[in-house]
């Protein structure tokens, strides 16, 4: 056999035992292992004979290649199975890429000297990307899930809430009247006076959404259910929040009537102030304070956007200071004629609500739920959940012009 028939068929025995010794440190069979790499010596023993026989300069480039291969001998059979990987990878590329410098060593003869484009690589850095497959780092999450910031605020919170039955909330509402009380003169007779009145109702509507998942993603998926609970009920106060404030009272699916719809709302065309130089939006605000005083309420609630509520902290007087006209809590709420503010998105931007709370009550008549249902459709068969968020509610709104609705804009317009 020449030299070359012997160097390839010493590289297949060299790319073979490799292999059998990947494979057994796979299995952790430390005793096959053993055996392999005394068989792995041998041959590399071999190998290096006949190759140092060509070119003196190849024997520094195999001392490399045998230190690599003891390393591997002192690991034994608890041996990082990418450092196999990687000498194996490293024998078989350097054969591979030098394919034709081995070619022409052949056709010169093997001459001294003629191998000097032939030469081993050297031995990768190992990284993530070059020396591993797959995930093998087992990276620990953190706990729960971040699902979507929710409002801090609703608008439940500034009405007053009770119980219900049936399906509707009566009450009863005077409309109207005619006479009142006058002075009278002793054996005159007196004034005649009337209050009519009219039953008004304050029907349920119920507010609701369903989110089906795998009974294995919420048995597996840790958190899922107590996350899918918040999200899902913050989803519907979201729809409560809308329904409270501009609920039109009619359509299909039926919806409540909100504080801001129907009529006696009162808007900028009821505001008694005017001419107010340089009006701004706490102006606007005490001007709708001024509307509900006129018809005997008294301001206890003030809802704004949050783009409104930095545009006033930063609003300044003609002089260039801050106004001095509005404070603020302990808890950096802003306060506007000793009234907190109530701040939220459920309210338009560019917009204002200014009310006495006894303008509308709040009645439940389902508490907002979830529950879990595993016979819903084909649940059963497919392992499927059901989970239902509702509630039911109504809204009675004995004192509809109490709340004063409309834009900053207008009312600045209005009294300026």
């Amino acid at each position: 056999m020449d030299p070359n028939e012997q160097i390839s068929a010493l590289e297949t025995k060299l790319k073979a035992q490799i292999e059998s010794i990947n494979n057994n440190l796979v299995e952790k069979n430390e005793g096959k292992v053993k055996e392999l790499k005394s068989q792995l010596e041998g041959t590399l023993n071999d190998y290096k004979a006949e190759v140092t026989k060509s070119d003196g300069e190849k024997q520094k480039q195999l001392d490399t290649l045998e230190i690599e291969f003891k390393k591997l001998k002192n690991e034994g059979a608890s041996a990082n199975k990418a450092m196999v990987l990687s000498t194996q990878g490293h024998l078989a590329k350097s054969f591979k890429e030098q394919e034709a410098e081995i070619k022409s060593w052949k056709e010169q003869g093997y001459k001294s000297g003629s191998m000097g484009a032939f030469e081993m690589k050297a031995a990768a850095n190992m990284t993530f990307a070059t020396a591993t497959t797959g995930q093998v780092v087992d990276n620990a999450y953190v706990p729960g899930i971040f699902g979507n910031v929710r409002r801090k605020e609703r608008v439940r919170q500034v009405l007053a809430f009770g119980q219900m039955t049936g399906d509707n909330v009566p009450y009863v509402l005077q409309t109207g009247g005619e006479g009142g009380a006058n002075n009278v003169n002793g054996g005159a007779s007196k004034p005649q006076t009337d209050k009519d009145i009219a039953l008004k109702t304050a029907p349920a509507r119920k507010i609701a959404h369903f989110i089906r998942t795998s009974e294995e993603i919420i048995n597996d998926l840790p958190a899922l259910s107590s996350f899918l609970t918040f999200q899902g009920l913050e989803d519907l106060y979201d729809k409560e929040d809308q329904q409270l404030l501009f609920g039109t009272g009619t359509g299909s699916p039926l919806q409540l009537e909100g504080l801001t719809v129907g009529s006696g709302l009162l808007t900028a065309a009821n505001v008694g102030l005017s001419g107010i130089a340089n009006a701004q939006e706490v102006d606007a605000i005490i001007a709708a304070a001024g509307a509900l005083a006129a018809v005997e309420y008294n301001m206890n609630a003030i809802m704004i956007h949050p783009t409104s509520l930095y545009k006033i902290i930063s609003l300044k007087a003609t002089d260039g200071d801050y106004l001095k006209r509005i404070n603020f809590t302990a808890d950096g709420r802003l306060v506007i004629l000793g009234i907190p503010v109530f701040v939220s998105t459920a309210v338009t931007a560019g917009s204002f609500i200014v009310m006495d709370s006894r303008a509308g009550m709040g009645y439940q008549r389902e508490a907002p739920s979830v529950r879990f249902y595993d016979q819903d459709a084909d649940n059963a068969t497919k392992n499927l959940l059901t989970i239902v968020i509702e509630e039911r509610l109504a809204l009675a709104k004995p004192y509809q012009n109490a709340v004063f609705f409309d834009t900053f804009s207008d009312v600045i317009t209005a009294i300026s």
